[in-house]
């Protein structure tokens, strides 16, 4: 199973279930309504991220799904406050937010997979739409626990051409 958030849940009764039903975690979301693009919130975003290790590790879960943006919880809109920062300034913030939390995930051997959504639909003003970009960012990083989650509908949505845009970066979903 997959699911979202994993604030507010009650973390040792969902292990007790996971482990008594044979159900397994594939992902949950790793950083909630925090941005690795906006500078300010670094600290935060890298804070609340090992948490979410922790997390992950006490239900064996393998992967956390991450997000170019923060991400308003009622309409999946990236939020408003990044709207002033150059394009530039936020790839930079990524790179560096995804620098620092590569050694992390790779001591805890978890990985992070960065999705890119679409914002023609469903993700207004998201920064990360380009899976390319992402492709980019991720062996830039050089880590092997820094993945990009490749979701068919949102890059459809973006522009196609599924077949050879896995072909060409398999190696990085």
């Amino acid at each position: 199973v997959e699911f979202w958030r994993w604030a507010g849940r009650n973390w040792k009764f969902l292990a007790s279930t996971l482990k008594d039903s044979g159900i397994k975690v594939s992902a949950f979301s790793g950083d909630d309504e925090f941005s690795m693009i906006n500078s300010s919130e670094k600290r935060v975003y890298l804070n609340y991220l090992q948490n979410s290790i922790d997390k992950a590790l006490a239900v064996k879960c393998q992967n956390l799904v991450i997000h170019s943006d923060a991400l308003d919880p009622n309409t999946g809109s990236a939020k408003e406050m990044s709207k002033d920062i150059s394009f530039e300034s936020k790839l930079i913030n990524m790179y560096e937010v995804l620098k620092s939390a590569a050694p992390m995930a790779e001591e805890a051997g978890v990985n992070l997979v960065i999705e890119p959504l679409n914002i023609f639909v469903d993700h207004k003003n998201y920064f990360l739409s380009n899976p390319n970009l992402a492709f980019d960012i991720t062996r830039q990083i050089g880590s092997e626990k820094i993945k990009v989650l490749f979701d068919v509908y949102h890059m459809q949505i973006m522009g196609g051409n599924i077949i050879q845009t896995l072909e060409t970066n398999l190696g990085q979903v």
